[in-house]
Parts: C-alpha cells; sequence; structure tokens
C-alpha cells in the first residue's frame, strides 16, 4: 500500500477508509499501537505475520516482553462496516492523542495513522525533508 490520504474522524471516532486501502485490506483489519505516536492498520494475514515476529524475539529479554506487551497488548481487531469505516478504539485515539484530523499513509503492508499536525511538520519543510531523508539512507547504508 502506498500513498497518503487525508481524513478525518467522525464523533465516535469513525474513520473511513479510502477505497483503494479498503480493497486491499479486505473486512477485517487490525489495528495496534505503533512507533513514532502513530496507529498502525493491517490485513489479519499481515497482523499476524507481524505479531508472530515480536513473538520469536522471545522472552529472554525485557525490551523484546515490553515490546510484545505493548503493541500486542493495544492491538484491536476490527470489521469495517457497510461504508468502509472502522470504529477506532478510545484507548487508542488518545494513546496517539488523536484529534479529528488525520493523515492515513500506505507504507508497504501496512496502513500508518497520524494527527495531521504530526504529518504536517514531518512534511511541511522540503528541503529539510530532503536532507533527513538523505541522513537516514547515509546511515542504513552504513548498516548494511
Amino acid at each position: 500500500m502506498i500513498g497518503n490520504y487525508k481524513n478525518k474522524l467522525d464523533d465516535k471516532n469513525r474513520l473511513t477508509i479510502p477505497a483503494k486501502f479498503r480493497n486491499e485490506l479486505g473486512l477485517i483489519v487490525v489495528v495496534s499501537y505503533g512507533f513514532d505516536n502513530t496507529l498502525e492498520l493491517r490485513t489479519s494475514q499481515s497482523f499476524n505475520s507481524w505479531s508472530q515476529s515480536l513473538i520469536n524475539k522471545g522472552n529472554l529479554s525485557s525490551n523484546a516482553r515490553n515490546l510484545s506487551r505493548i503493541i500486542l497488548g493495544n492491538s484491536f481487531e476490527l470489521e469495517l462496516d457497510n461504508s468502509g469505516r472502522i470504529l477506532l478504539p478510545k484507548q487508542l485515539v488518545n494513546l496517539i492523542k488523536l484529534n479529528k484530523d488525520v493523515v492515513l499513509i500506505g507504507v508497504g503492508d501496512k496502513i500508518e495513522i497520524h494527527p495531521a499536525e504530526q504529518w504536517e511538520k514531518l512534511t511541511s519543510e522540503p528541503s529539510q525533508m530532503t536532507k533527513s531523508l538523505e541522513q537516514m539512507a547515509e546511515e542504513l547504508n552504513k548498516e548494511s
């Protein structure tokens, strides 16, 4: 999944999933707490693979245990309604301080849900964004 879409939560914390994403997700999805103050939306199959990778990290490390607790403990299976909406759990909305304005970003096998102001801050300065991308690419290249 790729692209980004601005959207709004309604008063009941329902979020309409763009048609392009709905076609790839299906009717049952899993929403979970993600990295960088986001929510992550995956197909059940993709979530099962993701959660298995967390579980495979084992219980011997406190970091692995805590990561599993935080992510899996804040994950919920949801069903899209006839209008293509999901009802985001209030605890997740509160956890990332999600307001009405959101941005959905396709990131491969998942969709990130960002507070709009967070996404705008990240992408508002194109020259800074390009510089950051170059720095990240160089660091990743050193790691491989």
